[in-house]
């Protein structure tokens, strides 16, 4: 049997998981009267997520895969990082991920130019 290769469209795979979640989204006021329709909503947020990822991870026109350029210490350091915070709860962790978020913005260091200084002497 011949192999082929089919090609994947990256836009419709971000429209069907853009279309997954607002689904998803647009059922949340009826689902407590229906644990089918529950079902169903936690279904197609878990697909339209699944979804993205995968359009996250798809290349583009002219571009790599986003996982391409991945050294092996930084997915190493990933899966230490979510080793680590495995167990802590998320009212704990969303907060503190703030925190860190902020930290790093504030103290990543700047690219600007400084003024030459030019002693006389």
């Amino acid at each position: 049997m011949p192999t082929r290769t089919v090609p994947v469209n990256r836009a419709a795979v971000g429209l069907l998981a853009l279309g997954c979640l607002v689904t998803a989204v647009v059922l949340t006021p009826w689902t407590a009267e229906s644990s089918s329709l529950a079902m169903f909503q936690g279904g197609l947020a878990r697909g339209g997520l699944l979804a993205g990822a995968v359009w996250l991870a798809m290349p583009g026109r002219n571009q790599e895969a986003a996982w391409a350029n991945l050294s092996p210490a930084t997915i190493g350091g990933l899966l230490l990082a979510f080793v680590l915070t495995w167990r802590i709860p998320p009212r704990i962790m969303i907060p503190a991920a703030i925190v860190v978020v902020i930290a790093i913005v504030m103290l990543r260091p700047r690219s600007r130019k400084r003024p030459t200084q030019t002693f006389q002497g």
